[in-house]
């Protein structure tokens, strides 16, 4: 299993974006340019920046908790050599060996050969019960130096909280404002059944207006997150209340008929490591039982224009050109800047790179990725723009952002 830079586990190597593949093309002004970014301007119908990625895991060392980075079931597994060991999810890290010396407890991750130094992710200041208009309780750790009303970050996962502890911390930091990171129902000790994005809408209205009633937010509630995190924000944004006002995704689908569960009509098996990680391979077989994607069984998973129309939130997205999800993503993009509601309509900004799903990549086959990349500058117009209202800072930038690959 590999682990995002959102800290959730990702999608098999299956199921990324092969290298010198791609189906969306973008014709270059030049292949001579400096920086290697080029700002093509909006190119609809042919057709952000990014957290800091979470440190490769590392343990504290013998008999210490490990940082958590994985999901909510225990595996341990020595590596082939048999010399160090793997401790998955949940363990703590007894020393070198075979499998027998991971022991569950509230650490996850070990990366062999568990003689690191690293601190312990820091824990969060509160975690409280959200609860949502069906009476289903909802975990959410906050991250905040003060219970004062201000600008609110939404992180809400189906994988640990504790995986984003750091990350959460960052943000707070870095953003000055409130971090709250929430399990999503039937995960990470919420109450209800994983309904696989299902419930996103509604549990994510519920979420935003018990925040809103709670004093925590100073009128303004944004989100972030990557992959499955950014799903959760797409799905959230129809009819959301007023006081959501921006989102900030990495990779994710706004339509997993299309995006995810099928790609040219052929349903996508390699999604099965996925689901099974979160315990939900049943559903593959209710997936066969629904080629099409406009069957209503979709309707919860999917958004249609009648709903984009109704999403408010301006918007910064990021995907690569090896992403599973770069269609989808620049699809939401596009669909959001032409049809989306006011706030969302033309507040759309859109990043590629030469990234795969997980944001990975190599600076060695990529130059100039970091030394000419806009995200700093997105970054800082984003937070001013979404988090302190200061307007017109991502009107000053580019709408659409792209690495163009073999440029020389």
């Amino acid at each position: 299993m590999d682990i995002g830079r959102d800290g959730s586990p990702s999608p098999s190597l299956a199921f990324r974006r092969r290298k010198g593949t791609r189906s969306l093309l973008v014709t270059p002004i030049t292949r001579h340019w400096v920086p290697r970014y080029l700002l093509l301007g909006l190119f609809l119908g042919t057709l952000a920046a990014s957290p800091d990625a979470l440190a490769t895991p590392a343990c504290l060392g013998a008999g210490l908790v490990c940082e958590n980075h994985a999901t909510e079931s225990q595996t341990c597994k020595d590596d082939s050599t048999k010399d160090n060991v793997n401790c998955h999810t949940y363990g703590i890290c007894e020393g070198v060996g075979d499998a027998s010396q991971c022991t569950p407890g509230s650490g996850s991750w070990c990366e062999d050969p568990c003689d690191g130094s690293k601190d312990a992710p820091p824990a969060p200041e509160w975690t409280t019960p959200l609860v949502t208009s069906d009476g289903v309780t909802l975990l959410t750790d906050l991250y905040a130096t003060t219970l004062e009303p201000q600008p609110v970050l939404l992180l809400r996962t189906p994988w640990t909280r504790s995986a984003l502890s750091g990350h959460a911390t960052s943000l707070m930091e870095a953003n000055e404002a409130m971090v709250l990171v929430q399990s999503v129902r039937g995960r990470g000790g919420s109450g209800g059944t994983d309904q696989f994005f299902g419930t996103a809408a509604q549990d994510g209205y519920d979420t935003i207006t018990a925040i809103e009633e709670l004093g925590l937010s100073a009128g303004i509630i944004a989100t972030r997150g990557a992959n499955d995190l950014a799903t959760v924000q797409r799905l959230m944004g129809p009819g959301a209340p007023e006081i959501y006002r921006c989102q900030y995704t990495e990779s994710g689908f706004h339509d997993l008929a299309t995006g995810l569960a099928y790609k040219g009509g052929v349903q996508r098996i390699e999604v099965a490591e996925w689901l099974q990680e979160r315990e939900l391979e049943f559903l593959l077989s209710q997936w066969a039982a629904h080629p099409d994607p406009t069957d209503t069984y979709w309707d919860s998973l999917r958004l249609s224009d009648e709903e984009i129309s109704e999403i408010r939130t301006t918007g910064l997205h990021r995907t690569g050109w090896y992403d599973v999800a770069l269609e989808d993503t620049v699809s939401y993009f596009q669909r959001l800047r032409v049809g989306g509601g006011e706030g969302a309509k033309n507040n759309q900004w859109l990043v590629i790179g030469p990234w795969d799903y997980d944001g990975a990549f190599d600076e060695q086959d990529f130059p100039g990725v970091l030394e000419g990349s806009p995200e700093s500058a997105l970054e800082a117009a984003w937070r001013l723009q979404c988090l302190y209202e200061v307007a017109g800072q991502l009107d000053a930038l580019e709408p659409v952002h792209v690495y163009v690959m073999g440029a020389a």
